[in-house]
This record gives structure tokens, C-alpha cells and sequence, in this order.
């Protein structure tokens, strides 16, 4: 079983998991062909498909896993995103302190 870690430029990475068997270096090689495209493309995998624009990817770790690591707490981009969204809050509107004189 593979996976893979499609790191974006924005510091912000995509994992998904494919159960092929096949030698690590020759997956790796068939998904260094999307860095090489030009064009939008979608990446199919076991666990689902990513659609990739290339220009914005900076790396793409594979490498061969136990099904247990499926199990484990390793759902960390939903954290940083949500984190990013926490951190993207409105500030809080200034008080502006009044003095009204009244007669």
C-alpha cells in the first residue's frame, strides 16, 4: 500500500492512499509525469482522486505503508487548514471612545 503527499506551494499538502503493490520507485516515477504536464490533471488513487494543477505543486513524497497507518491520527491538513481559516478572522473592530457634552 502507498502514500502519497502532494505538498502545494502554499505549505498546504494533500495525502491519499493507493493499494498497489508495485515497486515504490516505479509509482514514483509514473507520478513525476504530472509535474512534468503542463495541464490540469487529476490523480486517481484508491482512497480518491485530486485534481492537481502542476505550476502549483512543489513535491510529491510516495512511499510504501502498513494498512495500520490508515488507523492512525495522521489527519493533519484538516488541522492547518482549519487553523489557516482561525487565523484569517476579521480583526476586532476598534472602540472609539465618545464624549458627548450635554446641557
Amino acid at each position: 500500500m502507498k502514500s502519497i503527499i502532494v505538498n502545494f506551494k502554499n505549505a498546504v499538502s494533500a495525502e491519499l492512499v493507493d493499494y498497489d503493490t508495485g515497486d515504490v520507485e516505479e509509482y514514483a516515477e509514473k507520478l513525476s509525469e504530472i509535474l512534468k504536464n503542463n495541464n490540469v490533471t487529476v490523480l486517481h488513487t484508491t482512497s480518491g482522486s485530486l485534481i492537481v494543477r502542476p505550476n502549483d505543486v512543489s513535491s510529491i513524497a510516495v512511499c510504501d505503508v502498513d494498512e495500520e497507518y490508515l488507523f492512525e491520527d495522521t489527519d493533519t491538513t484538516s488541522e492547518a487548514v482549519i487553523s489557516e481559516l482561525e487565523t484569517e478572522e476579521t480583526p476586532p473592530t476598534k472602540q472609539v471612545h465618545e464624549d458627548i457634552i450635554t446641557d
